[in-house]
């Protein structure tokens, strides 16, 4: 799987971010922790309505219209960081490398 690769580049787990994620960390193939280059932006943060605290989303401010991070969106890590200027979402990879998604049952999320 193109998300579980070496351990300091491992995709987070999008249950972790909810706090419902059925596994302890080590038993988790995704990673459970906080690290900007794995963290998807709070996309409340950016409308100025974010109201958790703490919020497991990175609080980056990005245009509207950038893009999607490519490396974000196919490996769920980013070597920019918080300096990357596009947008690190949970979003469908063939949906961010064909522009589309073909897939019936996709459990990814669909975003512009």
């Amino acid at each position: 799987c193109s998300f579980v690769h070496e351990l300091a580049h491992r995709a987070i787990c999008p249950r972790f971010l909810f706090a419902q994620c059925p596994k302890e960390a080590v038993a988790c193939r995704l990673a459970h922790l906080h690290s900007p280059h794995i963290q998807p932006h709070c996309i409340h943060f950016q409308n100025n309505a974010c109201n958790r605290d703490p919020c497991p989303f990175a609080h980056v401010r990005v245009r509207q219209d950038a893009p999607l991070c490519r490396s974000f969106a196919l490996n769920g890590y980013c070597a920019k960081g918080l300096a990357c200027k596009d947008r690190h979402v949970l979003v469908c990879p063939t949906l961010a490398v064909l522009g589309k998604c073909t897939k019936p049952n996709c459990r990814w999320p669909h975003v512009d």
